[in-house]
């Protein structure tokens, strides 16, 4: 780790929606732990977060080094 607390793995639970009949609304939201009912019936926009990192999610912020999630 770089100058930081350790990076915090996120097991991701649910099933991997099908590129032929996606979710309404975010395509990942059967899957992430912060989805609420706005997730459900709006399309996040892409939008810049962070320098050279954009995320399509209505609760995305500035990427934090410490705080980034490593994928299992």
């Amino acid at each position: 780790v770089r100058g930081g607390a350790p990076k915090t793995r996120i097991r991701l639970a649910g099933d991997v929606p099908g590129p032929m009949d996606p979710p309404t609304g975010c395509r990942f939201r059967s899957r992430c732990w912060k989805a609420e009912d706005v997730c459900a019936t709006t399309t996040p926009p892409l939008r810049q977060v962070g320098d050279g990192h954009a995320a399509a999610c209505h609760f995305a912020g500035p990427l934090q080094e410490s705080a980034t999630a490593v994928a299992a």
